[in-house]
């Protein structure tokens, strides 16, 4: 019965990820070409319905495992991973990654803040903001992109950090697969990027792994996956569009 539930998870979560694969690209398409925030609040509510019912389903998984105590606290399956992270050379080039990780957040915010009112630094903030379709341009879309980033770092973490890699170890007892494999599908549900976003997609991914394991908190793995959507939707978008004059 337990192998049956955990197909059955794997399944359902395998169609989820063939449909943000394919939908997905449609969607964004569509989204980038538009030039009006309704259409493009419309796009952000539809991403914001869809992690909803992707997190609610990761939800009624755990409770149908019997699971939701790991809610709380770290599963004992992945205790091993942990305390391989917790040796110190591990530990030691993990938070390296992180420091390094965090200067490529901050970076950009100092690069856009420096630049001035001139026609020439309008200019170059325009072609950003065109080159960059996610980032909100006026209050309503910066709304649903709070609203979007705090769904997506509660239902992907929820599904993705937690759900899929129980089921899968459940099946097959191997922990490297059972980390692996989400952090691969993880990537590909963020197919719509393109390749280079899935590439960044799938190295955030196992930097949020290693938060989780580290902190042995989904709940904090959370929350910094919502400050760096935040941080890229909302924040960078409000400095861009002023800059841009929008």
């Amino acid at each position: 019965m337990a192998a049956t539930l955990d197909i059955a998870i794997l399944a359902v979560g395998g169609a989820y990820l063939l449909y943000t694969a394919m939908v997905g690209q449609s969607d964004y398409r569509q989204f980038k070409a538009e030039q009006t925030t309704q259409a493009r609040q419309a796009f952000l509510r539809k991403q914001l319905i869809e992690g909803a019912l992707s997190g609610a389903g990761a939800l009624l998984a755990l409770a149908l495992k019997g699971r939701l105590s790991t809610l709380s606290a770290l599963p004992p399956e992945f205790r091993a991973a942990q305390e391989a992270l917790n040796q110190p050379a591990m530990a030691i080039a993990f938070w390296s990654v992180v420091a390094v990780f965090l200067v490529l957040m901050v970076a950009p915010l100092f690069v856009i803040g420096r630049l001035t009112n001139s026609d020439e630094d309008v200019d170059r903030a325009r072609k950003l903001m065109a080159a960059q379709p996610l980032l909100a341009r006026n209050a309503a879309e910066r709304f649903w992109g709070w609203l979007l980033s705090i769904d997506a770092g509660v239902s992907e973490e929820l599904l993705f950090r937690l759900v899929l890699p129980l089921s899968i170890y459940a099946l097959c007892g191997n922990l490297g697969m059972a980390l692996a494999v989400p952090l691969a599908a993880f990537g590909i549900a963020h197919l719509y990027q393109g390749v280079g976003g899935v590439i960044v997609t799938g190295l955030v991914g196992a930097l949020m792994l290693g938060v989780y394991l580290a902190s042995g908190s989904l709940w904090v793995v959370m929350a910094v996956h919502a400050l760096i959507d935040l941080r890229a939707v909302v924040l960078l978008g409000w400095m861009v569009s002023a800059k841009a004059r929008l």
